[in-house]
């Protein structure tokens, strides 16, 4: 599968439902999933920030009746938050 950007967005409340799967006519999706943060309250991708990212994905999406497979395409836990994280998520409404 090929990597295309088709969002981003600095809102803290970016609701993935309505900007991922609204404009989708479709009843699945693939998306692959990255975030980074300059914010100095998260210096790096340990596993408790990626679980709290992946925890928020989840309620997100299963709050507007979706179900997610979150997969982890970034391997290496440690590197700094400002590096892109990057997630594989199997969307079905």
């Amino acid at each position: 599968m090929e990597k295309r950007l088709i969002k981003t967005s600095k809102n803290i409340r970016y609701d993935l439902n309505d900007n991922l799967m609204e404009p989708w006519p479709y009843t699945k999706r693939i998306v692959y999933f990255g975030m980074k943060t300059l914010s100095t309250n998260w210096p790096i991708w340990d596993e408790e920030s990626i679980k709290c990212v992946e925890y928020l994905i989840e309620y997100d999406l299963n709050f507007d009746g979706n179900e997610v497979v979150i997969s982890r395409m970034t391997q290496s836990v440690g590197q700094p938050c400002t590096s892109e994280f990057l997630w594989l998520l199997e969307i079905s409404s």
